[in-house]
């Protein structure tokens, strides 16, 4: 019987050594966890934040754009309008010509023809910014 009595206290006098090393080996992995847990929060935190300001930064980007698309056509729109009023400067100048020229330089044809040109030229000279030279 003591052989037996013997083996058994060998037995649990090792197990309760692995049980004690286990026990170890868990609050040491529960405590990496714990630490791994709070290094993944502040990552996703950081993630969170960057996120935001991607979509800061992708919707100013975005006005910017629409900005931009909205001065072009500004800009396209005022040389329309150039191009617009210089056709009726030169219409006005061959209306002119062609009233001088069939009419006279003093018939009342070539003074209506003159009188457009004038208004005409005046409306350039004010729309493109330069001075018309009279008051």
């Amino acid at each position: 019987m003591s052989f037996q009595t013997s083996w058994v206290m060998e037995v649990v006098d090792q197990s309760s050594g692995a049980l004690v090393s286990i026990g170890d080996k868990a609050e040491t992995m529960a405590g990496k966890i714990e630490s791994s847990s709070e290094r993944s929060s502040v990552s996703m935190q950081k993630v969170g934040s960057s996120i935001s300001g991607v979509a800061t930064s992708a919707f100013a980007m975005y006005n910017l754009y629409d900005r931009v698309d909205d001065a072009s056509l500004r800009v396209d729109t005022a040389e329309n309008r150039l191009a617009d009023t210089v056709n009726r400067v030169k219409f006005a100048q061959d209306d002119l010509n062609a009233a001088i020229e069939k009419y006279g330089p003093g018939s009342q044809q070539a003074i209506d023809a003159a009188t457009r040109f004038e208004g005409s030229s005046r409306r350039f000279s004010v729309g493109s910014g330069e001075s018309s030279g009279s008051p």
